[in-house]
């Protein structure tokens, strides 16, 4: 008998992506914000708004490999442009940014691979606002014992290697 294929995972449908730090500032309307221009392979780097400005300097991201989600639909954040967001690991009021392994490509798709569905094409943004795809996991994304970014037992992915940041058995968005 034929087996039906697999249907898409769930974390297939977000697309992360390998980005290089071009530029990093604070946010000129926000104390907790910072801007960074990051680049994704597009040609012009995209401007992405965190709220991790307690917590990490300007200067320690340019020049950093970084693990942004791509398809999120953009967002103002304190009058500003958002198109994306940075991954960070948060716990005990640190956060650490999820890196990329140096060698990565930028513009890479970061790649999650799970027992319960196949590896599909990410969803578009306003299918990812609509049906809450992001939300749906990004409760089952954190770092294991090593440091490294799993969606629920999978790593992520990049064709170096995994994705990682330097807080632990943490909760990752």
């Amino acid at each position: 008998a034929a087996t039906a294929a697999a249907a898409q995972s769930e974390v297939s449908f977000i697309d992360f992506r390998v980005g290089l730090v071009t530029s990093c500032m604070p946010h000129p309307h926000s104390e907790k914000l910072l801007v960074e221009d990051i680049d994704i392979g597009e040609g012009e780097p995209r401007q992405i708004c965190s709220g991790i400005a307690g917590n990490v300097s300007p200067e320690s991201l340019p020049g950093m490999k970084v693990v942004i989600v791509a398809n999120l639909k953009e967002r103002s954040m304190a009058s500003l442009p958002s198109n994306g967001m940075l991954l960070c690991a948060t716990g005990g009021g640190e956060i650490a940014v999820v890196q990329a392994p140096a060698e990565a490509a930028v513009g890479e798709r970061v790649q999650v691979h799970v027992d319960d569905g196949d590896f599909g094409e990410p969803a578009q943004r306003n299918r990812v606002a609509k049906k809450k795809l992001f939300e749906k996991v990004a409760p089952h994304l954190r770092t294991n014992a090593e440091g490294t970014v799993c969606y629920k037992q999978s790593p992520l992915m990049t064709s170096a290697g995994p994705c990682y940041a330097s807080l632990k058995e943490s909760p990752v968005s």
